[in-house]
């Protein structure tokens, strides 16, 4: 009996389960009754109600992006409808970027076909920089707005905070006293480049209280001292790196380069150690600045380096024009120390070359500074270079004289002049026929290492005449000659005075070649020893060598 009253139990529980299951379905087969539409739409107000949990009714992407804009400040004030698949945005905000996003947002949830956004964009008054006190009312006016912009500034600046500030129908007015004069012109400019801002009235003047002059500058003296302290360990670092390329710098003027680079030429050699410097003394003074990081000092001073370099070629063309010729000449070296040139008529022997003049000592001994330019675009004779150099000069014979012994005559007396070279051999040539004369002019070489070249010519000369007077070789001169001779009164007088005459041209011509054999002819030094104290005294850099 016990047993049975559970069984029981348990069956009728079942039997009503069923039955009310019977029941749903019949009701659900049933023809329902129209119930009244629901809304289409659900403002985004009526989520704060339902604390973010949506009704059952609504779409899925409906309620679930009403949720999302319910716990999104900056989307709090947009409005959700939807239907149909179709999302439509309502409401504003101040950002465009807020708009798009609620958009994306719409767009991404699953089941929505189209967003139809149409939420405002709102202007926004540029608000002031001053956040206002909870109980100050929020500025109405483009004046108050200017005004409250201008005062935060200046208030935030230590030089301008005791510059009262007022704004009235877009014209600003400044009043107060700042520490220097240009302190109140920035605070003009400032003023003046807000929006709005129609006219500045600047009334700020310097203040004349001596402490507050004073102040800003020791402050910024104060500072600059205080950083210098700070950085005396990398100023001592980039004071040891200048000063180790600098002595690198002066160690490599003494280094002794290849010769064949250069050929001699003391010029370029000097350029070359000078350009050596200046890259050893550049590249410390740039490692310098590396370590202070200054490098950006480098690119300023080196625009206004081109600046200043182009101003300078114009103001100083003659002296860089100088400058150029004397490295043009050292690359040329058309003369060396102590050769005899002649550069535009002026005959000397060169004492030295700068970089701007070439020093030429005279056969006078008068010393002459030609430009280096003036020589690189000159013609230039030197008789040094090659050292044979040949000397002429003319004789005029009578016209009934025997041109052929004439020349034969003179050519072996030409011959016989000690310091004459027989290699090259002398010339003797018949140079004009005149009126009264026959022009004849002798050649000869003479090798200047070994006699002087004017003595030389000024013997062969001599020489020359006093033979042709000896062998009576008439050398009438080109004029007419009226000769009045008184007539010997026998002709045995006649006879002993041509005699005579014969006999005084044979001793003359006699004398004349022993003066020859035995005279001087070494070369001159005169000229060379001058040069030598001319260059021992003075203080300029002679850039030539002494012979090639």
């Amino acid at each position: 009996m016990t047993q049975i009253l559970p069984c029981a139990r348990a069956w009728a529980a079942g039997s009503l389960l069923v039955a009310l299951m019977a029941f749903g379905v019949a009701a659900q087969n049933a023809e329902p009754e129209a119930p009244e539409p629901a809304p289409e739409s659900t403002p985004a107000e009526v989520v704060d109600e339902q604390e973010a949990t949506p009704p059952a009714d609504l779409p899925e992407h409906h309620a679930t992006l009403i949720a999302i804009f319910d716990r999104v400040e900056r989307f709090g004030k947009l409005v959700v409808e939807s239907g149909s698949g179709v999302i439509t945005l309502r409401g504003s905000t101040t950002s465009p970027t807020v708009r798009d996003e609620a958009a994306e947002l719409a767009a991404g949830l699953e089941g929505v076909v189209f967003v139809d956004n149409q939420i405002e964009i709102l202007v926004k008054e540029p608000a002031s920089e001053k956040q206002p006190d909870a109980d100050e009312p929020a500025p109405t006016t483009q004046d108050e707005r200017i005004e409250n912009k201008l005062r935060a500034v200046v208030a935030q600046v230590d030089e301008l905070s005791d510059i009262t500030v007022s704004v009235e129908a877009g014209v600003v007015h400044l009043a107060g006293e700042t520490a220097s004069t240009a302190a109140s012109k920035r605070a003009g400019d400032l003023a003046a480049a807000l929006e709005g801002v129609l006219f500045v009235d600047n009334d700020v003047r310097a203040t004349s209280d001596l402490g507050k002059r004073l102040l800003p500058d020791i402050t910024h003296v104060i500072e600059i001292g205080r950083d210098l302290v700070m950085n005396v360990p990398l100023y001592l670092v980039a004071l040891i790196a200048v000063a180790f390329f600098f002595w690198l710098a002066q160690r490599s003027r003494g280094w002794q380069l290849p010769q064949t680079w250069f050929g001699g030429r003391v010029l370029l050699l000097d350029q070359v150690h000078q350009i050596l410097w200046l890259a050893i003394v550049l590249l410390g003074v740039f490692v310098a600045l590396e370590i202070l990081d200054a490098t950006a000092v480098v690119g300023a001073v080196l625009g206004t380096a081109g600046l200043v370099g182009l101003a300078v070629s114009f103001a100083f063309r003659d002296i860089i024009e100088n400058y150029l010729a004397s490295l043009l000449l050292s690359v040329r070296r058309p003369f060396f120390a102590k050769d005899t040139v002649e550069v535009d008529g002026t005959l000397g022997k060169v004492i030295r070359m700068t970089t701007s003049e070439t020093l030429l000592l005279t056969l006078d001994g008068n010393h002459v500074r030609v430009p280096n330019a003036q020589i690189f675009k000159s013609k230039i004779v030197n008789y040094s270079r090659n050292p044979l150099r040949r000397f002429e000069f003319s004789v005029g014979v009578g016209t009934d004289i025997d041109l052929g012994h004439a020349q034969e005559l003179g050519l072996a007396t030409v011959k016989d002049v000690p310091g004459v070279l027989a290699d090259p051999p002398p010339l003797a040539l018949i140079d004009a026929l005149g009126d009264s004369t026959v022009a004849m002019r002798f050649l000869a070489w003479v090798d200047q290492g070994e006699a002087d070249f004017s003595k030389v010519r000024s013997k062969t000369i001599h020489l020359v005449k006093a033979v042709f007077d000896a062998e009576e070789i008439d050398m009438p001169v080109p004029t007419h000659e009226v000769v009045l001779r008184r007539r010997s009164t026998t002709a045995a007088g006649a006879k002993r005075e041509e005699r005579e005459k014969k006999a005084t041209a044979k001793r003359d011509a006699e004398r004349a070649r022993i003066d020859v054999q035995t005279g001087d002819i070494s070369t001159d030094d005169d000229i060379d020893e001058q040069i030598d104290r001319e260059n021992a005294v003075t203080l300029e850099t002679d850039l030539l060598e002494d012979e090639g």
